[in-house]
Order: C-alpha cells, then sequence, then structure tokens
C-alpha cells in the first residue's frame, strides 16, 4: 500500500477549469467523481450510449461544462483509467426520495442509521435555505445576514457528513499501487482531514488546488474564496460563530452573489478564465465593503443584474 496515493482535486464546474482537470486525472489510474452512481454512465463511457441521452438523464446544473466533461472522461477511459462515481449522500437522499414517492414516512427512517442522518442534515440545510431566500428577497437587511450566518452554519454541518461518508467510500478503491484523483469541490475542505483519518500509515493525500496557477497569475493569490464560501469553511472547521466576523462576511456576501455572473461562460482567446476573473472581481470588490457600507447598497442592488449592481458598488467605492 506504500506506493499508493490520494489527489484531491478542487474545481468548479466551469469549462475553463477541465483542461486542468484532465491533467491531473490523466495521472491516475482511479478517477472519482463527486456524483452519484448513474444507469447510463457505463455505457456513456463506452460509447455505447450517447453524452446527449446520458445528460438528459441526469440533468446537470451546468449543461455545457457537463457534456465537455463527458468527453474528457471519455478520453480517460479509453486511456485506461477507471472511472468511478461516488456520492453517498446524494444517493441516500436519492434512496429517500424513492422511499417517499412509494409512501414511505420520515418516522419510517431508522434512527441513528446513514439514512436518518443524511434526511436530518437535508431537512435542516432545505429550511435554512429556504430562510435565506425568505429573507434575501425582504427588505429586512439583519434578517438577511441572520439568514446568511445560519445557512452557512447548516450548509457546513451538511457538508461533513457528506466527506464523511464519501471518504469511507473513498478509502475502499486504494490499489496496491498507483493513485486515486478524488474530485471535489472547493467547499469540501474537509474530505482531506478525513481522508487521512482513513487510510494505511503511509499512504499520502495530497490537496490540489487545480486552477491556483491561473489565480495566482491573475492577482497573486492561490485561491480565492467568495465571503459566504469562506464563512460556511470557517463554520466547517470550527473557527466561526456568530459575532462580527461572520456577520461582515455575511454582509459581503449579500452584495456578491448579487455581482457575480450566474450563466456559464465559455473561454475565449481574448479571456479563457471568465469565471475565475469575474470571481475576483467581484471578489476583490465586495471584500473593501464594510458593515454598514453593505447595508446601505444591499437595497438597491439585490434586484439589478450583476453589470449594473457592479457599477453602483464600484461609484460607491469611488
Amino acid at each position: 500500500m506504500a506506493s499508493s496515493w490520494l489527489t484531491v482535486g478542487y474545481s468548479a464546474h466551469r469549462i475553463e477549469t477541465l483542461g486542468a482537470f484532465e491533467r491531473e486525472a490523466g495521472r491516475h489510474p482511479i478517477v472519482v467523481l463527486e456524483e452519484p452512481p448513474t444507469n447510463g454512465f457505463a455505457g456513456m463511457l463506452r460509447g455505447t450510449r450517447s453524452i446527449a441521452e446520458h445528460l438528459e438523464e441526469v440533468v446537470p446544473e451546468f449543461p455545457r461544462y457537463s457534456e465537455l466533461q463527458c468527453e474528457v472522461l471519455r478520453r480517460l477511459y479509453r486511456a485506461g483509467a477507471r472511472i468511478v462515481q461516488i456520492e453517498p449522500f446524494l444517493t441516500e437522499l436519492e434512496a429517500i426520495h424513492d422511499g417517499f414517492e412509494s409512501g414511505g414516512r420520515p418516522e419510517d427512517l431508522e434512527p441513528g442509521t446513514v439514512r436518518w442522518q443524511v434526511y436530518q442534515a437535508e431537512r435542516r440545510w432545505t429550511a435554512a435555505l429556504f430562510g435565506y431566500y425568505g429573507a434575501a428577497v425582504g427588505g429586512d437587511f439583519d434578517r438577511a445576514v441572520d439568514a446568511v450566518c445560519r445557512f452557512a452554519r447548516l450548509d457546513a454541518e451538511r457538508g461533513r457528513l457528506r466527506d464523511r461518508l464519501r471518504a469511507r467510500s473513498i478509502v475502499e478503491l486504494l490499489p496496491g499501487s498507483g493513485g486515486v484523483y478524488v474530485e471535489a469541490g472547493y467547499l469540501h475542505t474537509g474530505l482531506v482531514r478525513e481522508l487521512r483519518r482513513r487510510v494505511p500509515d503511509g499512504v499520502p493525500v495530497r490537496p490540489r488546488w487545480l486552477m491556483a496557477s491561473v489565480v495566482r497569475g491573475i492577482d497573486g493569490c492561490s485561491m480565492h474564496l467568495a465571503p459566504g464560501d469562506r464563512l460556511t469553511v470557517a463554520y466547517a472547521h470550527g473557527g466561526a460563530d456568530d459575532g462580527p466576523g461572520s456577520r461582515l462576511l455575511a454582509a459581503r456576501s449579500l452584495i456578491q452573489v448579487v455581482l457575480t455572473v450566474k450563466d456559464e461562460l465559455s473561454p475565449t482567446a481574448e479571456e479563457p478564465y471568465p469565471h475565475i476573473a469575474d470571481e475576483i472581481e467581484t471578489i476583490g470588490l465586495a471584500d473593501r465593503l464594510d458593515f454598514e457600507a453593505c447595508r446601505r447598497l444591499y437595497p438597491k442592488v439585490k434586484r439589478l443584474p450583476p453589470a449594473r449592481a457592479r457599477e453602483l458598488v464600484e461609484a460607491h467605492l469611488g
């Protein structure tokens, strides 16, 4: 086992990240995706099922990214990689929904089981999410800030459970020699810790921020997290409470999410990393605002398109 290793590759579901994903994942005989298993996935990899048919079944949040990632996965598969879908939390959640559609009830879930834990975490997370949506459209800024803090807390709790369940399954894949590449979203920083707790002695777990060199080339930092993401990560690692520091991050998050482009952007020759450039710019603007500036700006920008909202924030900052 000493010749095995795990690489956790952190990136977002953006088209501009796929080149780095393919290069890093291609160095490993096993590639673990951050998604639950789907029936047509193996056929898609083999080419007996079209990518369009596969995506029609899974209904991806980012259609163009998912289409291009499937092309990458096919190349990795043809090169000999074993590609596995592992996301036990979402797999359990699908089973819960199927059970409820067949007449099951929440009280039928056995307390203490993994399925019960998933249900409880998802129930609390969903309530916090709807609470955030309700507060965000209302007119009370302090209530919206409180809702962001609560959602970040529950998002961190849900994420910790996801990381524990996923690490448990991933470790079982370790080969006698060679590496396992693990796809992970930016917020799952606890996954490295969970894997290190479970791997045999001498097996390294290596985190890799796939776009670090690109981000560093733009502004000198290796990673930029939005204010809301920094708040979630802080809660996940026990480094946050509901004090002024957390509330400032929550207030900046309310502004930053309005400024950020929501549509999928495709790289061009002029801008090969459009989402990274947009996020660095909007995070930089939000991080220059104090709490009272966020309070004054939020009712003015919350219903505006990103470009117009950005103009108002830039004007405020002078």
